[in-house]
């Protein structure tokens, strides 16, 4: 499951009514599908935890420090949860339950972004640090704010590169697990999946929000040839409320 999305749900727009984002907290009710075959939906409250400093930053399940800061330009070192996970107890499909547990997992990140006439680009470049794959991603997006008095909305497009270790870790079957399930060996490779996202906020307050969110990953042909999977595309959303100190 894309756990990653429902626990990290970044509701990275500015803060409107006239005030700075410097610090919020809040709470969510998130969901999302999961890519793997009749594998169990997740539904899960989550904090909304988001800090902006000069020289550091906490974005939901993302914390750092930045290397240099200024009006258009960021560049961060931080520590982020992956939370795609595969748990053979979860799923209804009875070849899967004798595949072994895919594990969530922490990333060493480095973060780029830029504000530009445009919009917002972005570039996170991560890697597996508690070695369950030993994998990279790459995930580069670019965000379009539409801000009116009290209330953001802010689409967004973006594309995941996973490395061939990160993939055939979460999608790959080895052979005792074919030897045991009876599904197919498989080793997937390192591939592109595209997404698009939508992300809105309105303040009831100065101080108090409702915010929302959607996100959609249209998987790429390694991972949707996989015998562990049963979608092309994975939904998540998240729906909540924060207050602005």
């Amino acid at each position: 499951m894309f756990r990653t999305v429902l626990l990290a749900f970044a509701i990275t727009i500015a803060a409107s009514c006239g005030h700075a984002l410097d610090l919020s907290l809040g709470a969510a009710m998130t969901a999302g599908t999961s890519p793997y075959k009749k594998h169990d939906a997740t539904y899960l409250p989550a904090p909304l935890v988001r800090y902006e400093g000069d020289h550091f930053y906490v974005k939901n399940a993302s914390v750092g420090a930045y290397l240099f800061k200024n009006d258009n330009h960021k560049i961060g070192l931080g520590v982020s949860y992956f939370g795609l996970y595969f748990n053979n107890d979860d799923t209804d499909y009875e070849p899967a339950k004798q595949l072994d547990d895919r594990r969530s997992t922490l990333m060493a990140d480095i973060n780029y972004e830029a504000i530009t006439k445009f919009g917002l680009a972005r570039l996170k470049v991560s890697r597996d640090i508690l070695g369950y794959s030993d994998g990279f991603t790459v995930d580069a997006g670019f965000h379009v704010p539409f801000i009116r008095e009290c209330y953001t909305i802010m689409p967004g497009v973006g594309v995941l590169w996973s490395s061939r270790k990160q993939s055939d870790y979460y999608f790959g079957i080895r052979r005792h697990e074919s030897e045991r399930s009876g599904l197919n060996e498989y080793s997937a490779k390192a591939n592109f999946s595209p997404y698009v996202k939508l992300e809105g906020k309105f303040d009831f307050t100065p101080k108090w929000s409702a915010v929302a969110g959607v996100y959609a990953n249209f998987l790429s042909a390694t991972v949707k040839n996989s015998p562990m999977t049963g979608r092309s595309v994975t939904i998540a959303g998240a729906l909540g409320v924060q207050y602005q100190f």
